[in-house]
């Protein structure tokens, strides 16, 4: 899992094969198939982004325009105007600064450690500080130095306790010379949650990674050759100036960024946002100097890419978590959730072929999903069997859904009964 679910990818891999080269392609793939995750979310978005302009118009990826380098995207209009705009793609995120503040690192190793106890990440809690006089640093080691710091002996004696009594909240709070931390244990709460000090208000609007990616893409598209209008596609890779949509500082930059290169048409950034229900993919268009001097038809197809694009399963801070992980390779399922009702269940396809195949011992899957355990015990006891399985296919997602219809009682397993 990523950003996007490994189907939908796959679908638009399948897609864009139309426009490609078969190198083009092979490059995609070697690159979504890394185990870094910036490598990943870079390759991720360039896959979406190309299929996403090639709906709109005719895209070329990678030509030569007779210059040094070659843009991302040259397309060209569909009308019989022929008109057409290079573009690069660039995926923005905060891994240099994030190095240096490993709070996500923190939080994904503690889910680890607290699975394997086998207890619900949603009772914890974490609260991070700062270095005294530095509040743009939080006080954490570096990520190799966790276990030596942070999940030392005594830890894991906080954790051996919560197993022994789980109904009593406790703290493990650490004040050290390399560590300000409390993590919390509070049975019954909803969520998981993570509380630190910002580390990134030290960007300006000429000193974040936003601006370094423009001015290193607005040099490869002057150095391409092509006389017409460019612009720049600038993608949502867990940064904190573009989630969920772009701040102050991060408009600030692009604003500024395009008055002093008025040959720059436009900036388009592409970010994750969550509606409430689902993800969904938002899209802000800013306009430079010579965005009026291009073609109205033109400019019509960039305000329709965000109907192009597919629909998001994960914000991007999640998606590089998850690229971190030992299941990098895997989907995101639906392990945990289940409906059910009257005769009917629906269970997670990747969670029972997990039960079947030994990966999940029968005593996690049912500790996982006792209300699953007691519908099944309900409707043997009232002597029914299974009438009907089917598959309930989900294309966008990485899981289906197993369904188990029972029937009447029936004699195989019940007393038998008059009419």
């Amino acid at each position: 899992m990523a950003i996007f679910s490994r189907r939908t990818i796959q679908r638009l891999i399948d897609e864009n094969a139309s426009f490609l080269t078969r190198k083009q392609l092979k490059s995609h793939v070697r690159r979504l198939n890394s185990n870094i995750p910036t490598e990943y979310l870079s390759a991720e978005w360039e896959v979406v982004i190309l299929n996403a302009f090639n709906k709109l118009g005719t895209v070329h990826h990678e030509p030569d325009l007779g210059g040094r380098c070659t843009p991302d995207i040259m397309f060209t209009s569909i009308d019989e105007s022929g008109d057409a705009f290079i573009a690069d793609i660039t995926a923005v995120s905060d891994d240099g600064i994030s190095k240096q503040n490993p709070v996500d690192a923190l939080f994904h190793e503690l889910f680890s450690l607290v699975e394997k106890y086998g207890l619900k990440m949603t009772y914890f809690s974490v609260e991070v500080g700062s270095y005294d006089g530095t509040p743009y640093v939080l006080k954490l080691p570096g990520r190799s130095r966790f276990n030596e710091v942070i999940f030392t002996n005594s830890f894991h004696s906080f954790l051996s306790n919560i197993v022994a009594s789980p109904e009593a909240p406790r703290k493990f709070v650490l004040d050290t010379a390399d560590a300000k931390i409390t993590i919390s244990y509070c049975p019954g709460q909803g969520n998981p949650w993570l509380s630190h000090p910002t580390y990134t208000e030290q960007y300006t609007a000429t000193r974040n990674p936003i601006f370094a990616r423009l001015e290193d893409k607005y040099l490869q598209l002057r150095d391409s050759g092509f006389a017409g209008p460019c612009g720049i596609v600038v993608c949502d890779a867990a940064s904190v100036l573009l989630s969920p949509t772009p701040s102050r500082t991060a408009g600030d930059t692009i604003r500024s960024y395009l008055l002093g290169h008025p040959d720059i048409a436009f900036v388009i950034v592409v970010g994750v946002g969550f509606n409430g229900r689902s993800f969904e993919c938002r899209v802000t268009l800013y306009e430079g100097v010579a965005y009026k001097t291009m073609a109205v038809e033109l400019q019509g197809r960039l305000n329709m890419v965000a109907n192009t694009l597919p629909v998001p399963i994960a914000s991007p801070v999640n998606a590089r978590n998850h690229l971190s992980g030992s299941n990098r390779k895997i989907g995101l399922g639906f392990y945990g959730g289940f409906s059910m009702g009257g005769r009917e269940i629906k269970i997670s396809s990747q969670a029972l072929i997990g039960l079947l195949s030994g990966k999940i011992s029968p005593e996690k899957f049912f500790d996982d999903h006792d209300d699953v355990q007691r519908f099944f015990a309900r409707l043997t006891a009232e002597g029914r069997t299974v009438k009907e399985i089917l598959v309930s296919n989900e294309p966008d997602k990485d899981d289906d859904w197993i369904v188990f219809r029972f029937g009447d009682p029936d004699a195989a397993i019940s007393p038998f009964r008059s009419r």
